[in-house]
């Protein structure tokens, strides 16, 4: 008996190891993402495994999204105590806008599907049209609408529906870099450019023409999706 429990153990910690082993690429770029520093991310990249070693593989519930809801952790751990080491008010101040940026972020990518994740950010940081973000990801207005019902609702609600299944590990990292970037410069071009190559949007996206509404007012978020931060 002792054998078979024995060989059932190692069978879970080779399977574990090819686990953390195909996640860690993409679990590098995140952590570099989030640090902004190569050797920042790859160090938050090695304390991230550690802990999931330490606190979850005996569970099998080792999968993207926990890795990166570890490292963040673990990178506002970081953040914190830096702010507290340094003296000059302005690096503080940049940490903390940074930080408020990443939360949000966060909060898209682990709360709402892909495409609710985009339909929320243009229709309520960038205050489009149900119309204009129906024609740019290839769906109809009755479908945005459904959408961005569904996502306002899970924000209110704190809703605990599981998103991760909706969720490849290269959208995930690639979403959280363009709604960073986008929320950021105020400017969602980029986010518009690459619509038509995220696969779990609408096949029908169509190519983005820049000029549609790159004149559009300044970021100014509105009172629902500030609560995302």
């Amino acid at each position: 008996m002792f054998s078979k429990l024995s060989k059932g153990s190692k069978q879970s910690e080779e399977s574990n190891e090819n686990v953390f082993i195909e996640l860690y690429p993409g679990l590098q770029r995140y952590c570099r993402f989030l640090s902004k520093n190569k050797w920042d991310g790859e160090d938050i990249a090695q304390e991230t495994i550690l802990k999931a070693i330490q606190h979850y593989q005996s569970n099998n519930k080792i999968n993207a999204a926990l890795l990166n809801k570890i490292a963040y952790h673990h990178w506002i751990d970081t953040v914190r105590k830096r702010k507290y080491e340094t003296i000059e008010e302005s690096p503080a101040l940049s940490t903390f806008e940074d930080k408020s940026l990443i939360e949000t972020v966060e909060k898209l990518t682990q709360q709402f599907t892909p495409k609710q994740a985009v339909i929320f950010t243009l229709k309520e940081a960038f205050h489009y049209k149900t119309s204009e973000i129906a024609e740019l990801i290839g769906i109809s207005e009755t479908a945005v609408k459904s959408n961005l019902y569904r996502a306002k609702k899970r924000l209110i609600q704190d809703d605990s529906f599981d998103v991760g299944p909706f969720w490849s590990e290269e959208e995930r990292v690639l979403l959280t870099e363009l709604f960073y970037e986008s929320l950021r410069t105020q400017d969602p071009s980029r986010l518009l450019k690459m619509l038509p190559v995220i696969s779990s949007l609408a096949r029908k996206a169509q190519a983005i023409q820049l000029d549609m509404r790159t004149t559009k007012s300044p970021f100014t978020p509105s009172t629902t999706f500030s609560m995302a931060a």
